[in-house]
This record gives structure tokens, sequence and C-alpha cells, in this order.
């Protein structure tokens, strides 16, 4: 959940899905370690088939998820926190922000391959994101709605993408003088 202040919002890591990702393949893992150390199990003998899946397949695919997903789960502290100033990012390498209420226009959450991003519409997108074109990079792909300057992962926040999007847009309506 996010912590709500009296000036601003602050938005943790969102988990689950890589708790889920990590705890699959620990499964992979322990049926590819049975495997491919016993022949068999309670009398059943396992065929040559199922050891070379789990040698090529549920061995390495098991490894991939849990070294993947481990950092994510491990991580700690906000990763988009909303003040009076604006909006600063903090998954990224660097922090990017803060991007000012008066620089946005608005928000947008949209869904690419499956994934929830939030959009944010800038005013003038190449002065605004001057000073952060280079640490600013993974936000700026062009994966979603041609007039979302900025995306965020929706995986990065504790929350649903869309209430994040209204309760910013509630935020950017109380500190910018634009309407």
């Amino acid at each position: 959940m996010p912590d709500i202040e009296t000036d601003g919002v602050i938005y943790y890591r969102g988990k689950a899905n890589a708790a889920l990702s990590v705890l699959i393949g620990l499964l992979l893992l322990g049926i590819a370690a049975v495997v491919l150390t016993q022949d068999q199990v309670g009398g059943i003998p396992f065929s040559e088939d199922l050891k070379m899946l789990a040698k090529f397949l549920a061995l390495p695919l098991g490894l991939v998820m849990v070294a993947a997903h481990i950092w994510h789960v491990a991580r700690r502290g906000p990763t988009v926190v909303a003040g009076k100033e604006g909006i600063t990012v903090l998954y990224t390498p660097k922090a990017v922000g803060p991007i000012r209420w008066a620089e946005i226009t608005g928000f947008k959450p949209f869904r690419h391959n499956g994934n929830p991003y939030l959009g944010i519409t800038l005013d003038n997108p190449s002065m605004t994101l001057y000073p952060f074109r280079e640490i600013g990079r993974p936000l700026v792909k062009g994966l979603g709605p041609k007039d979302a300057h900025l995306e965020l992962k929706g995986k990065m926040m504790d929350e649903s993408v869309g209430r994040i999007a209204k309760n910013l847009e509630e935020m950017r309506l109380v500190h910018s003088w634009k309407r």
C-alpha cells in the first residue's frame, strides 16, 4: 500500500509477480533436482524423456526465473514519490525528477504486451526531459500511446495503474495552475 502523507504520496515496489516467479522457479529447480538425482519415486521409474526435460528445460528455466526476479523481491524502498513539487521516479539507476506539475498535462493508463504502464503526458517533452536524457532512457520507450511521453512500469508500483493515475491527476490539479 502506498504511504499517503499530507503533502504527497509514496508508492513502493509491487512484489507479488516477482515473488510468484521466484516460487515457480524454485519449484522447477526442486522437480529437476529430484528427477536428475533419483531413478524413481514411489516405485515409478523416470523415463529418459523426463530426464531430458528436467535437464534441458526445468533446470535452466528455474535458474533464470529465480535469478531474474530475486533482486526485485529483495529490493526495498519507494519507487515513485509524488509531492508538492512534482513526481520523482526512483527505480531508475539514478532518480528522475522532480518533474514539475506545471509541465505535466495528464496521465494515461495503458497496457503493452499485457503489462500495465502509466503514461505521463508532458507539455514540452524535449525541454522537460532534457536534464534526464541519459538516466531517464528506461522511461522513454515509445511503447504506448503517442501522447504518453514517459512510461512508468505498473509492476514497479504497489497499486493499480488506474487508481494511481486518478490520484496523480488529483494532485496535479491541486498543485498546478493548469486545468
